[in-house]
């Protein structure tokens, strides 16, 4: 059983980080594997994710294009 979360993220990242996206950063797969786990943990998808006015703000030039959005964005969490 201790193993079991390990095993879950490696799947994640073995998902994601695959022969066509073998150039992925480790930020962006870092937050690529938080979404995904939380996803599978709370039983959503993209079918069922509820997009509220909070994600709207944040989908903006500011965030999408910045260097450090990620991080800026996580750093009091």
């Amino acid at each position: 059983h201790s193993n079991a979360e390990a095993e879950r993220i490696f799947s994640i990242v073995t998902d994601v980080k695959n022969k066509k996206r073998n150039r992925i950063d480790v930020t962006s797969l870092d937050a690529i594997c938080k979404v995904r786990s939380s996803f599978q943990a709370n039983n959503i998808d993209c079918r069922t994710f509820q997009v509220d006015s909070t994600h709207l703000e944040l989908h903006n030039s500011k965030n999408l294009f910045s260097r450090n959005s990620c991080n800026n964005q996580h750093k009091d969490q």
